[in-house]
């Protein structure tokens, strides 16, 4: 069943971009032009997959056509897409129709004949305008069956539908919904609901290097049910930008949920709520991004794993060298998550500043006296004593242990969370962190490549981190005195 579902998705995600010389093909009917544009698609640099063409059986009414997608790097993922095209002029659907099927690999056939009963586990069907726009409606049928191998449990999929549309030939939107993916067996089950897909981008230049535009994924809940417990996260949204900026890209991407849990037998714990990632990336070399990821794309996948390790760290070498030159920067927009023992915070910036005259530096040294930029994290005490806990929890363990006696947990705690307690108060007599109402508060400054933690070196806040205590935790176990 895993095979069917990636093969969908790899469906749908060279539907997204090869759908877009579609209008060749109905302004057209020549099979240049769509041989042109599956050249291009190959061609594009940051497309995960190679697309050619297998046939072409061009008719006054009506073409036939298979093409083959490949996705690089990998012997194995790929397939054949078969397209039946119904020339216009036509009152019924304008200048072309084209129903497009799946040839499935040979092994992935049995489970799609089991699982779908005869109907076609993915259709798409574009329709190009008189205008040269196209729209492309995508569906997969439900089912809901006991596995394949007749073992107990259900395999829930609730379908798929969507569509991707270009409305200029620049242009591509889409959205593709599924509303349930669920799997129960004996040993444990798992879902996914709810899922939506949304995209919208408009390119700018020979590839999608130059788009610009915006992608989001979202997920209602996800969940697993487990032999060790049980686990849900829930309202997830994942989202990613893009800019044009001339010779360079501004790339943003952000990542929420809304809450997340876990349960123990009856009990039901809440672990995060309100978590948010924001990170935006500027100043990106277009063209030395272009030749890493065609580079590494188009490593040969039978490669030597040390010759293929070696190549990948010239083309990275290389292309970082002149992502260096435009002073690249890097902004963590938010950073934050809520838990019961408190919150979590960050935000900051960190940058290439400028090469000078002579260009780049070639050599990482010389990048790393270039950094500049400002972080702060603040940190809830109950979050921080916390994380000091359990760090001291071994060391807590084997001071109570005694042989041939049983272990009191409570204790264990009890005095993991003393030490915790006493290293969170020598921290912040020392500097390694301040206060700021309640909460604590590191900032970091980055300035030609040295680092200051609170204003101390890295040296000097390594000592005030470590525990300043003469006592260690099996001592304030046999009942001394933490120090002062």
């Amino acid at each position: 069943m895993n095979k069917v579902l990636i093969g969908i998705g790899l469906v749908i995600a060279a539907a997204g971009t090869s759908w877009a010389g579609v209008t060749w093909w109905g302004a057209s009917h020549t099979e240049a032009s769509f041989r042109e544009y599956a050249a291009q698609v190959s061609a594009d640099p940051a497309m995960p997959f190679d697309l050619s063409v297998v046939t072409y059986e061009r008719g006054t009414l009506k073409s036939h056509a298979i093409t083959r997608v490949a996705v690089r790097g990998s012997q194995r993922l790929a397939f054949e897409l078969e397209h039946s095209i119904d020339h216009g002029p036509s009152l019924a659907f304008g200048m072309s129709r084209i129903v497009t099927t799946v040839r499935w690999p040979e092994a992935a056939r049995p489970a799609i004949a089991y699982y779908f009963e005869g109907r076609p586990p993915l259709s798409l069907v574009t329709v190009v305008g008189f205008d040269g726009t196209s729209h492309t409606d995508v569906a997969s049928p439900a089912f809901e069956k006991s596995p394949q191998d007749q073992s107990s449990g259900k395999v829930v999929w609730g379908g798929l539908s969507g569509s991707i549309g270009h409305p200029a030939a620049d242009q591509v939107r889409g959205m593709v919904t599924m509303p349930r993916l669920a799997l129960d067996t004996p040993a444990g089950s798992g879902h996914l609901d709810g899922l939506n897909i949304n995209v919208d981008w408009k390119t700018t230049g020979p590839n999608s290097l130059y788009w610009t535009g915006a992608s989001s994924l979202s997920i209602a809940e996800a969940g697993l049910i487990s032999p060790l417990g049980s686990y849900a996260v829930r309202d997830v949204a994942f989202g990613g930008y893009q800019k044009d900026q001339g010779k360079t890209l501004l790339a943003g991407y952000t990542v929420r949920a809304a809450s997340g849990e876990m349960m123990t037998g009856e009990q039901r714990q809440p672990v995060f709520r309100n978590a948010n990632l924001d990170v935006e990336l500027s100043g990106l070399d277009r063209k030395a991004l272009s030749d890493l990821f065609d580079g590494t794309t188009r490593l040969a996948p039978d490669m030597p794993a040390a010759e293929r390790n070696e190549k990948t760290m010239v083309l990275v070498t290389q292309a970082l060298a002149a992502i260096a030159a435009h002073s690249p920067s890097l902004a963590l927009k938010q950073m934050d998550v809520e838990t019961p023992h408190g919150a979590f915070a960050a935000t900051g910036d960190l940058g290439l500043g400028p090469a000078g005259a002579g260009g780049a530096p070639q050599s990482p040294s010389a990048w790393v006296e270039r950094l500049q930029g400002t972080f702060t994290i603040e940190v809830a005490p109950g979050l921080a004593r916390l994380a000091l806990a359990k760090q001291s929890m071994p060391k807590a363990y084997a001071a109570l242990s005694k042989p041939g006696e049983k272990i009191d947990q409570e204790a264990v705690k009890a005095l993991a969370d003393h030490f915790a307690d006493r290293r969170l108060k020598q921290m912040a007599q020392h500097g390694a962190l301040r206060l700021k109402g309640a909460n604590y508060l590191i900032e970091i400054d980055v300035k030609r490549g040295e680092l200051l933690l609170n204003g101390l070196t890295r040296e000097q806040f390594m000592v005030a981190l470590a525990d300043q205590g003469t006592q260690s935790v099996a001592g304030i176990a046999a009942g001394a005195t933490p120090p002062r």
